[in-house]
């Protein structure tokens, strides 16, 4: 793998909001092989899924679920006309996202704060820019072929 590609997809994960903490994750270090060479990230969201820990990465051209254990590695690839919506909770010190999809729900507990916050605006950013609202209005006019946007942020701060 090229260092520079390396290099690069490590500075754009920091500007995502990963601690450097998360930057030693499996996922981190093995997003480089599967992100095409011309694919920058957004956002990404990293924590607690019911199989253990995950990582939900949003570029320029589609959204990707990576589960990296010993021996074997799992993803998803889904592109941006099948996401539905994004809802983000947050309670105390805690947030968690779930990226709702026509073929699934993925739902991240116990994630960085500053990463679901970037996660979800990149995400609510590309759903617009893929014509989901009428450039003409303030009115949500669907398309035929995409569902509408579901944007919920949650604070339960006491």
């Amino acid at each position: 793998m090229d260092k520079a590609r390396i290099k690069q997809v490590r500075d754009e994960l920091k500007a995502a909001g990963v601690s450097s903490l998360g930057l030693l994750t499996p996922e981190s270090k093995g997003l480089a092989k599967v992100l095409h060479p011309d694919e920058h990230i957004g956002g990404v969201v990293y924590g607690s899924y019911p199989g253990g820990l995950a990582w939900l990465i949003a570029t320029d051209q589609r959204v990707v679920f990576m589960d990296k254990k010993p021996f074997f590695m799992t993803t998803d690839e889904l592109t941006y006309d099948v996401v539905s919506g994004v809802q983000s909770i947050r309670a105390g010190l805690f947030t968690s996202v779930i990226l709702h999809t026509r073929i699934n729900n993925y739902s991240m507990r116990f994630v960085n704060t500053k990463c679901a916050q970037i996660f979800v605006s990149y995400i609510e950013k590309r759903r617009l820019e893929s014509g989901a609202y009428n450039q003409n209005s303030n009115l949500y006019t669907p398309t035929d072929q995409q569902q509408p946007l579901a944007i919920q942020t949650v604070d339960v701060d006491s």
